[in-house]
């Protein structure tokens, strides 16, 4: 387990692990620092999270934990992004070019 999954199972024992990371990543989604931040990832978060893969909700558990400008940058120009993440960033990338939510 990784620490997410280990601090979703301590604190929210009456959801399933990955209900609970989702919820945790949402959550961490729309309080990012700064409006577009919020934006970007939360409105994906909310509406595409739960349709990732147990891989790809990692991939976005570490994207996290990079600044907004960085995640801006790479959502833009995702093969400009660390390799580990590229799949992730073009999920989120298309899911706003797509939903007409951006």
């Amino acid at each position: 387990m990784n620490d997410l999954q280990i601090f979703c199972s301590h604190y929210f024992p009456c959801f399933g692990i990955m209900e609970a990371m989702l919820k945790k990543l949402i959550y961490r989604s729309h309080y990012r620092g700064t409006k577009e931040g919020d934006f970007l990832l939360s409105s994906f978060a909310k509406d595409m999270l739960d349709t990732c893969s147990v891989d790809e909700v990692n991939m976005y558990d570490e994207l996290l934990n990079h600044s907004d400008a960085e995640i801006h940058k790479w959502t833009l120009f995702p093969e400009r992004a660390p390799l580990h993440l590229q799949s992730i960033l073009m999920k989120i990338a298309d899911f706003h070019r797509f939903s007409g939510k951006g």
